[in-house]
């Protein structure tokens, strides 16, 4: 009975060591397998063709075509006045009339003077062509023709007196009435009736706005991207983005201070009137223009140490491929190398991958 005892504990112990064992190799066997690679989602796109646009885009203002300060040439008191500010006039219409009572009578007096100077040189000369005709036939001395001649002469210098005097009556008289120099709209008025005014006092700004410029500057590095003819976009914020056409109608020679940037102007059609002077605008300038090129999202676009690459699906695996790009517009580059068209672009996880890595496109 002892014996039997002896011999069941000793099989426990030998059974329980070779379990154990079995339990090692168990694990080692496991530890030897390859781990399985994971799989990395995405989504793809075929890389297409599409239109690239180079543009430059510039701050600009709205100023008038033309802008004419109208000043008085005469002094008096305003008798009347037939503009205010907003109205539309045309070229010579009466703005301003200033009482021309004193310059009338100016006037009067010396168109009568003049007649009178008239008067008396036609008959200056008729007796100094009487006394000629004498002379040649010896008829009178060489003094009294000499006086006829001396009377006619002095008779002219008066009468031409008389002239400027008339003309400097008449111009007074007519700087009385002041009209619009050029057709437009009034800006400005900084006169009232009764008000005496002098020679030089501003009573009017007139604008003309049937088109008007937009003013705008160009660093050095990019104006010789422009060309006086060459047309341009602009997008209106006070007209709730509204886009119109312009065209480059100059470019300065010298840079403005302090920025260092060349102006620019630019025409703009206005005779519906829905542009205002002072109006603010982006102005969008094409400046190269590319056809149907390889493009991808610029996103996607990868840069390590001075390269580009982006990945491609081939198969289930994802490559990383170097590629050189061109022009860029609204989130799109142009691939200018390293892509083919049609190839299986990784958009979406491309962030996650390496070269190589398994992936599985997820709509």
């Amino acid at each position: 009975m002892k014996k039997l005892l002896i011999l069941l504990l000793l099989s426990s112990v030998f059974a329980g060591g070779c379990s154990k064992e079995t339990g090692v190799k168990a694990e080692s066997d496991n530890s030897e397998q390859s781990p399985q690679q994971e799989i990395t989602y995405v989504k793809t796109m075929p890389a297409g063709l599409m239109d690239f646009t180079g543009k430059l885009s510039l701050p600009g203002v709205l100023k008038p075509r033309e802008e004419v300060m109208v000043s008085a040439k005469a002094s008096g008191a305003v008798g009347s006045l037939y503009g205010e500010v907003g109205s539309n006039v045309k070229k010579d219409q009466l703005l301003c009339k200033i009482d021309d009572t004193l310059f009338q009578l100016q006037f009067n007096k010396a168109a009568t003077a003049l007649n009178m100077e008239k008067i008396k040189v036609e008959n200056a000369e008729k007796a100094y062509q009487r006394m000629k005709a004498l002379y040649e036939s010896q008829a009178i001395s060489q003094t009294e023709y000499e006086g006829a001649e001396t009377q006619y002469r002095m008779a002219k210098e008066l009468f031409d007196l008389a002239q400027n005097d008339y003309n400097l009556a008449k111009e007074n008289l007519a700087y009385t009435n002041i009209y619009a120099p050029i057709s437009g709209t009034i800006s400005m008025r900084d006169v009232a009736i009764g008000e005496n005014i002098g020679p030089g006092k501003t009573l009017f700004t007139i604008v003309d706005v049937s088109s008007l410029y937009v003013e705008a500057g160009i660093s050095e590095k990019d104006i010789g991207l422009v060309k006086v003819g060459q047309q341009v976009m602009m997008k209106m914020d006070a007209l709730g983005g509204r886009e119109l056409q312009g065209k480059i109608t100059s470019i300065g020679p010298v840079p403005m201070e302090p920025a260092k940037t060349y102006p620019i102007k630019i025409l703009v059609d206005n005779r519906n009137q829905q542009l205002k002077a002072g109006m603010f605008t982006t102005i969008e300038i094409v400046t190269e223009s590319r056809k149907e090129v390889l493009g991808v999202p610029k996103e996607i676009i990868i840069v390590e140490n001075g390269k580009q690459y982006l990945f491609v699906k081939q198969g289930d695996q994802a490559v990383k491929k170097e590629v050189t790009t061109g022009m860029a517009m609204d989130g799109y580059v142009e691939v200018t190398g390293g892509l083919q068209s049609g190839e299986e672009i990784v958009v979406v996880g491309h962030e996650k991958l390496v070269d190589g890595a398994l992936v599985e496109v997820k709509q």
